[in-house]
């Protein structure tokens, strides 16, 4: 049994309590006692389950590193090749992350995690909404981070701007309902210099290189390194305000470039303690049930559509939390995907939809509507378009015989402050 003395419930720089050269050569028994699995069980022996289900700082390093573990052939095995060369370099590109919840992860884990021949972690932070709520963010101390943000910064980039860190402006998009005990405060400026910047990490000194881009994906994949694995978080595709992600998915298809998106989901009447005393079998592949409310089946249905080769498998690293009331189980699933099915079929772009009578949206937030809008006119493919319709059909009923842009943004439109889609 390793006997890894990581402490992920110290996670500052320098206070990791491990021992040197433990973890050296686990990765060269993966297959028979997979890594993932090791890191999971010195997780629940330090912290206990229902604190590592709530620490929101361990997720995304926790959950890189099952996906390295489980599908190790694809994701690592162009590395051990490389090695030769001393180009050893993992790059890997968070996208549509934000600053609250990937930017503020303990890389420190992941560093520790590392296999042997890696020396440098480069990750790409690609902010296309850097500063929106995406989940609570807990400190080491389990207290609750919230952003000291300007209103107008909290939504989604603009595409094709050359805008430097100090300049980005956004439009504002729904945020997440308040909560009584908050802790700290950051703002901006204090965020960038937490999540972007340069370390030596772990006890083996891997060099983690955190660059962060408040852009589209479409506007830095061609300037920044090819990853050797993607991954998306809460993406909500094939929703109507999503459609820039159609772009996305396109670029990772045609590229074959090994990608994961976290899914997460809803307990059902339960309490976020039900989650971890009754159990869960992770790492276990799915068939999602059919429910377009269900992020799982959403997103898992529309990568379907694009024929992806795409496997589900329950997570081991998921994040509980409540928000008004409901029990939310972030990272609960992981879809993880490399290309298209063999004799698929040609991806067909469809025309720019229609723009329809403008109708009046009494009491509006014209912020809102304006997004919503300017996603409608985004051009996508008759996989994404395809999508989209079942997800309305299925969850959106007034929305089904929308055909133009218009029409999607009235049907939408459920509440002043508040869009549906």
């Amino acid at each position: 049994m390793l006997q890894s003395l990581v402490r992920p419930t110290v996670l500052s720089l320098g206070l990791l309590n491990v021992c040197m050269g433990v973890n050296l050569h686990s990765w060269s028994r993966n297959v028979e006692t997979p890594v993932w699995q090791l890191l999971q069980q010195q997780l629940v022996s330090d912290m206990g389950q229902e604190r590592m289900y709530q620490n929101s700082e361990t997720v995304v390093p926790t959950t890189l590193i099952y996906l390295m573990s489980e599908y190790e052939k694809a994701i690592l095995k162009p590395l051990r090749i490389q090695k030769e060369r001393n180009d050893s370099t993992l790059n890997i590109h968070l996208i549509g992350a934000t600053y609250l919840f990937e930017g503020l992860s303990d890389w420190n884990l992941l560093a520790e995690w590392m296999p042997k021949y890696i020396r440098t972690v480069r990750i790409d932070l690609i902010l296309g909404s850097p500063f929106q709520e995406d989940g609570p963010s807990k400190d080491e101390q389990g207290h609750r981070i919230v952003m000291d943000v300007p209103d107008d910064m909290q939504g989604q980039v603009d595409s094709r701007l050359n805008v430097s860190l100090l300049q980005t402006r956004s439009l504002p998009r729904r945020k997440m309902s308040k909560k009584k005990k908050v802790h700290d405060k950051m703002d901006e400026q204090e965020l960038r210099k937490k999540s972007c910047g340069s370390h030596l990490l772990g006890t083996k000194g891997v060099r983690v290189v955190v660059k962060c881009h408040e852009k589209l994906y479409q506007d830095v994949w061609d300037i920044i390194p090819k990853p050797n694995l993607a991954m998306m978080i809460n993406p909500g595709f094939p929703l109507p305000n999503r459609r820039a992600f159609d772009g996305v998915l396109r670029h990772l298809l045609k590229k074959k470039i090994p990608t994961a998106v976290s899914a997460q989901q809803y307990v059902d009447g339960g309490k976020a303690h039900e989650v971890w005393s009754n159990g869960r079998t992770p790492g276990v592949k799915l068939v999602p049930k059919k429910d377009f409310a269900d992020e799982v089946y959403q997103t898992f249905e529309t990568l379907q559509m694009y024929e992806a080769q795409v496997v589900a498998t329950s997570s081991p690293f998921p994040y509980v939390y409540t928000d008004g009331g409901d029990v939310l189980i972030k990272n609960n699933v992981l879809e993880f995907f490399v290309g298209r099915k063999p004799g698929a079929t040609r991806i067909k772009m469809l025309r720019r939809m229609h723009e329809g009578q403008p109708l009046r949206h009494e009491h509006a937030d014209h912020a809102i509507v304006a997004e919503l809008a300017n996603s409608l006119r985004t051009p996508v493919s008759r996989p994404y378009a395809r999508a989209m319709k079942a997800w309305a059909r299925s969850s959106m009923s007034k929305c089904k015989k929308s055909k133009t842009v218009q029409d999607w943004v009235s049907c939408c439109h459920v509440e002043p402050t508040e869009i549906e889609c």
